[in-house]
């Protein structure tokens, strides 16, 4: 059963009794949005053997359509997509889910992790990384998905940069 909460800053969140209750869905739903088919079907791969649903787009547009229709409990974004930035999902995710946005990039740019957290992601993953970072950084964003940690609408999950060669927390 869905409920849809209409709030000025989460007028299209849909809530199911499940979210109300506190309990994780049986399988969590990773969207995918990466447009190099290589890497997509790497991590593909990789998290379906972890056990989460993986639901694999390569465009903005793409992914905001299946936003629009359909519930994840995190996305992972790759920042330079054909048809835009992958920024621009941060908040249409808030806006349609309790989900948290992983952000990928091929830079390691110090401005350009804080912007990308700055804009709402709870993690950065500078490319090239280990998938075991990525795993990890979905682990705890979904933990705190299911475990109903909300603030006004945001889920309360620690943001974490991390490039090649530093791992950094934030609050």
């Amino acid at each position: 059963m869905s409920v849809q909460i209409a709030t000025q800053s989460r007028p299209h969140a849909a809530v199911t009794v499940a979210d109300l209750l506190g309990q994780k869905p049986s399988t969590s739903r990773v969207l995918l949005v990466e447009d190099d088919r290589n890497i997509g079907l790497v991590l593909t791969i990789r998290l379906e053997d972890e056990g989460w649903e993986v639901v694999w787009r390569t465009s903005v547009k793409a992914a905001r359509d299946y936003l629009l229709e359909n519930r994840i409990s995190v996305a992972v974004v790759d920042r330079r997509l054909p048809d835009g930035d992958g920024r621009e999902l941060i908040p249409i995710v808030a806006n349609t889910s309790a989900a948290s946005v992983i952000l990928m990039s091929g830079s390691s740019e110090s401005r350009e992790r804080q912007a990308a957290l700055d804009a709402g992601a709870a993690a950065y993953l500078s490319k090239p990384f280990d998938t075991d970072e990525l795993t990890a950084s979905i682990r705890h964003c979904s933990a705190s998905v299911s475990a109903g940690e909300m603030w006004q609408g945001r889920v309360a999950c620690t943001r974490v940069a991390v490039t090649s060669a530093t791992t950094r927390a934030a609050t």
